[in-house]
């Protein structure tokens, strides 16, 4: 790889994580100014009684997420291009499917800003037995997070462990994408089987770790256009 396309990918890559970084914050901090019933995603008079009156705030929060993933991609496809020879296959395969993973993270927010706020108004303005059938049919999948989170945790996790052998990767940035990985894992864990106190208490390292990760990666991605190949 020459000078000009390292320097690309690396200003590409700095510029992406730190908007992830920016876009993760925020989403945390819009979650804690939600009920526990939103984040459940499950569908009871609770979770529309609650919905509309944080509409804006879910909203805001999806954009934020829609931002973060769209970002995440540019990252991704920056740390594909500058691994390691002897690391190109395994982070090849791996970048493709946490691109799947943000993929489907997009699809999410599209969907949940596009139908649940419509679904919501409906519901409480329908008769029971539309209720009834809108509980029934729910208002998303959390399965879904095991592949829009759950695929880009195992990436972060795997070039991260990858990353402990290069001696030039500070090992404080190799830590937090680790920490990284294993909380998208657990949340996925979290929204599938509903347990809202694990996902509260990831989103809390969270906002820490989201930004933390997201300046530091840019400030050493952007250390490395100054380097020689």
């Amino acid at each position: 790889m020459n000078e000009i396309e390292k320097n690309s990918y690396c200003k590409t890559g700095a510029f992406c994580s730190i908007i992830a970084g920016i876009s993760y914050l925020m989403v945390v901090i819009f979650a804690f100014m939600m009920p526990p019933s939103i984040a459940t995603y499950i569908a009871t008079e609770t979770f529309f009684n609650d919905f509309l009156q944080v509409e804006d705030l879910f909203i805001n929060l999806k954009i934020f997420m829609l931002i973060a993933n769209i970002t995440m991609i540019g990252v991704v496809c920056c740390f594909s291009a500058l691994s390691r020879e002897n690391n190109k296959g395994w982070v090849s395969w791996i970048s493709v499917l946490a691109i799947i993973g943000y993929a489907f993270g997009i699809f999410q927010c599209i969907i949940d800003i596009s139908i649940i706020p419509k679904i919501a108004s409906q519901y409480v303005t329908q008769p029971q037995l539309i209720k009834d059938t809108i509980i029934v049919l729910g208002v998303a999948n959390p399965m879904l997070f095991f592949i829009s989170l759950g695929l880009p945790g195992v990436w972060f996790i795997s070039v991260s462990v990858m990353g402990f052998n290069n001696k030039d990767i500070p090992k404080l940035l190799i830590v937090l994408g680790l920490l990284w990985g294993v909380g998208n894992i657990l949340t996925a864990i979290a929204h599938a089987f509903v347990y809202v106190p694990l996902i509260y208490l990831v989103a809390m390292g969270a906002m820490i770790a989201a930004p933390a990760w997201g300046f530091m990666e840019g400030l050493y991605l952007l250390s490395l256009t100054t380097k020689k190949s």
